[in-house]
């Protein structure tokens, strides 16, 4: 059938032909970068965010941890009242940053997971 055609008939389709695959493979393109957008909105609003607090969670518990020890192997009323300001304190950071992870254990419709 296209041996029956002219050479510029031919050409004519064939260039048609290419250019529906460029547009396909464009719009495929474009397709693809929104979803690779909304993964990239989604890692740096709510999984980095959430893998900071848990760092932070993490740091936290170790000083308690930490200033505890201190506080058990204190000699003098001096250090032991320091470490225990200093407990109280690494507490209340802890506290603060368990508040700001139930932001992330809200799912859209409100409930939690």
């Amino acid at each position: 059938m296209l041996r029956k055609l002219k050479i510029g008939k031919r050409l004519s389709v064939a260039f048609g032909i290419m250019t529906l695959l460029t547009v396909l493979v464009g719009l495929t393109a474009i397709q693809r970068f929104n979803s690779v957008e909304v993964n990239i909105s989604n890692i740096a609003e709510h999984r980095l965010p959430a893998s900071l607090l848990a760092g932070e969670l993490n740091k936290d518990f170790l000083f308690i941890r930490l200033y505890t020890l201190n506080l058990m192997y204190a000699e003098t009323d001096a250090e032991r009242q320091r470490h225990r300001d200093r407990i109280r304190n690494e507490l209340d950071n802890f506290k603060t940053n368990i508040d700001k992870v139930e932001v992330f254990n809200v799912r859209q419709k409100g409930t939690r997971y």
